[in-house]
């Protein structure tokens, strides 16, 4: 949406949700509105209004966690991120914001327990999980532990019958990548 359309898109939104408070789907698209023109606190303020009719509105989940962690407000993220894995709301896309979210807020080194704890609860065949475990160890500057992970994912990938083969090419650049700064880190790989 262009400014300008924002700005009259936001003036109508507005009058219509304070014409009719029952309508959440004015509320979720004034906050999408907001967004658009980079106001997130009001944003987050609709989306909260669609939860308080809807709690398990995905979007509006996933919007207050982005918004939220955007803004630095990690324990609040963190707190929609915990809602939507306790109901099960995008729970693969919720553990990987909480994850990122940890270690965005200088808990890397938990943010890698709890996706460990997430794989050894029965789900050691989920390539997403390797690859999100792989990015947490790159972000940390484990490269070697990294490249492990994500050639575990790309097993996993490689043996379904039905194999995605950009996803393939993904993982490949990102071990090439991993390869690249294990060979030229001056610290030692653990």
């Amino acid at each position: 949406m262009k400014n300008g359309h924002s700005e009259k898109a936001i003036q109508i939104l507005e009058t219509l949700v304070k014409l009719d408070l029952e309508n959440i789907n004015n509320c979720f698209n004034l906050g999408i509105c907001y967004q658009s023109i980079n106001q997130k606190e009001k944003a987050i303020k609709c989306y909260e209004a669609v939860l308080n009719k809807i709690p398990d509105d995905e979007q509006s989940l996933i919007f207050l966690v982005q918004l939220n962690a955007e803004l630095g407000n990690y324990d609040e993220a963190l707190k929609y991120c915990e809602l939507m894995v306790d109901n099960s709301i995008l729970p693969l896309k919720a553990i990987s914001f909480k994850a990122q979210i940890m270690q965005a807020k200088g808990q890397g080194r938990e943010a890698i327990n709890f996706v460990k704890m997430v794989l050894n609860s029965g789900h050691q065949n989920n390539d997403n999980l390797w690859l999100i475990l792989g990015d947490l160890f790159e972000n940390e500057k484990h490269f070697a532990v990294a490249k492990k992970c994500l050639l575990q994912a790309k097993s996993i990938l490689s043996s379904q019958e039905t194999t995605n083969q950009e996803n393939i090419e993904y993982l490949n650049h990102k071990i090439n990548k991993l390869e690249f700064l294990e060979e030229n880190n001056p610290i030692k790989n653990k």
